[in-house]
This record gives C-alpha cells, sequence and structure tokens, in this order.
C-alpha cells in the first residue's frame, strides 16, 4: 500500500524533476562567462622568454581575440673593423713587432703612400703608439695624405682628447685649423670643456668661423 503510494508520488513529481533538471541546463549555458578578451591594454601581462611580445590586431571584427606574436630579437651589431689593403696590413704588423724608432718611421712613410687605407692604419697606430714623436708624425703624416676625409678627422678627435701629450694635442689643433672644414666642428666641440682655457677659446672661435663660412 505505502509502496503504490511512493510510485504514485514519484510518477506525479517526474515531471517537475524533468522541468527543473531542464532549467538549471539552460541557465548554466545562458550565463557563461564569455572568453576574455586580449587588448593592446594588456599587452604588459604577457611575456615570452626574451620579453618581446607584440600584438596584432584583429582585422574581422570587435571581439576576436589579438594573437600575440613574439618579436625576433634584434641582430647584434657587428663591430666597425678598419679595412686595409694587403700591403697595408703587412706594414701594420711590421711596425708593431719592431721598437725600432728609425723602422717605424720609415714604415710611416710608407704606409702614408697608401692613399686608399692609410689614414686607416694610421688610426689603429696611433691608438696603440706611446711615444710622443712617432704621434706627432702620424698626424702630420696622415694630414699630408690627400684631402681631408672622415678617417682624418677621426684621428684628430682621439688626438686631441684629454690625457694626450701637449704637444700632440697642439698639433691636432694645427691641423684642424688647417683644414678650415665644417667636419672639424664636432671634434672642437669636444674641447669647449677642457681644462685650458686657450684651448676652449680657440674651439669656440672655430666653431662660431666655421659656422659663419657655411653655406
Amino acid at each position: 500500500m505505502i509502496g503504490n503510494s511512493l510510485q504514485t508520488l514519484f510518477l506525479r513529481l517526474l515531471p517537475f524533476l524533468l522541468v527543473a533538471v531542464l532549467a538549471a541546463v539552460l541557465i548554466a549555458v545562458w550565463y557563461e562567462p564569455a572568453p576574455q578578451v586580449a587588448t593592446l591594454s594588456q599587452k604588459s601581462d604577457y611575456a615570452s622568454p626574451s620579453g618581446a611580445w607584440h600584438f596584432t590586431a584583429a582585422a574581422a571584427a570587435p571581439g576576436i581575440m589579438e594573437s600575440a606574436v613574439e618579436s625576433p630579437p634584434p641582430p647584434a651589431r657587428s663591430p666597425v673593423a678598419i679595412s686595409l689593403s694587403a700591403s697595408s696590413r703587412r706594414l701594420v704588423d711590421e711596425y708593431l713587432a719592431t721598437q725600432d724608432i728609425s723602422a717605424r718611421m720609415s714604415i710611416l712613410h710608407d704606409l702614408a703612400d697608401d692613399a686608399r687605407s692609410g689614414r686607416a692604419a694610421f688610426i689603429e697606430l696611433f691608438s696603440k703608439e706611446n711615444d710622443d714623436t712617432l704621434k706627432t708624425l702620424i698626424l702630420n703624416l696622415s694630414a699630408a695624405t690627400g684631402e681631408p676625409d672622415p678617417d682624418l678627422f677621426t684621428l684628430l678627435e682621439h688626438a686631441v682628447a684629454k690625457g694626450e701629450p701637449g704637444d700632440v694635442r697642439d698639433t691636432a689643433q694645427d691641423i684642424l685649423i688647417s683644414t678650415a672644414d665644417p667636419r672639424a666642428i664636432p671634434v672642437w666641440q669636444s674641447l669647449l670643456n677642457d681644462d685650458n682655457p686657450d684651448v676652449r677659446q680657440t674651439a669656440a672661435d672655430q666653431i662660431a668661423q666655421l659656422r659663419d663660412a657655411s653655406p
């Protein structure tokens, strides 16, 4: 008797239970949270191992997730190498292999005959030379090797730097003045804060003259 009553009650409640379950499923589907969309303002939240992520804007429609694409690392900067002819390279090696002053002077004169890479060789040797006389000779020979070019002003910039001997700096400044070339302005600008007030004044005067002479 009781069993028949429970069975009857269950059959009566079954449709309501099915409706309740179906309603719960529909509610769960209806209120499911939408996937988050990455924006440009969120790009700092993404990081690749190299720390170089960038975002590509979706072209289709708003709400499409932007794709994160890892940028390739920038190419390493290769050091600037001084290009020397074979004959100049041989002379530079001979120069560095001897400590004889007369032999070094002779090699410097031979390098001055190489109009293509003689000044590039002088830059290398000046940086490695400690003798004031030889440094001064390098400057004078470089100045006499053809028309002024970027290599000459690179050499002179090294020669006027603080720490170089006074006679070497003086020779470099004399050569700068003799060029009367606007490309000397950056070299003179490096001397505007020199410890020597005469050097500062000369630098300021030369900059003004070169600027006035420039078209």
